[in-house]
């Protein structure tokens, strides 16, 4: 049993390092934004991601109910179409230095792919949960 807890502590903090982020983007309108690869292939908000995207999320839009992230291709330092827009679900955490991506059990999306289920902004305290579904 305790084998089986280690396994999934560790599990979970080396998930955290699926996405490697640039530096935040400065957003001079209070949104936040970071550019973020997923090396390896992902599931979010039902879309399969892998590659380089912008993330923005804006919370004017999120205390109105509305979707407040937008998650946008991001090629040659330029973004691209959206590719996936949700309202996510604020939640406090500690302070993060780096973008971070938290993911659910590899059991809970397709096999090999793991779904993303939160993600939190560079010197942010809030971590933004994405709708279950």
């Amino acid at each position: 049993m305790k084998k089986i807890m280690f396994a999934i502590l560790l599990a979970t903090a080396v998930t955290t390092g699926v996405a490697m982020a640039q530096n935040k983007i400065a957003a001079s309108d209070g949104n936040e934004k970071a550019v973020v690869e997923f090396p390896q292939l992902v599931l979010l908000n039902g879309v399969f991601l892998k590659g380089n995207y912008l993330i923005v999320h804006d919370a004017t839009m999120m205390d109105l109910g509305y979707n407040c992230t937008y998650l946008y291709e991001y090629t040659n330092k330029q973004q691209g179409r959206l590719v996936t827009s949700f309202h996510c679900t604020p939640v406090q955490r500690d302070r993060v230095s780096a973008f971070t991506v938290r993911l659910a059990p590899e059991t809970a999306g397709p096999p090999g792919v793991r779904k993303v289920i939160e993600i939190q902004f560079a010197g942010s305290s809030e971590g933004h949960l994405l709708p279950a579904a």
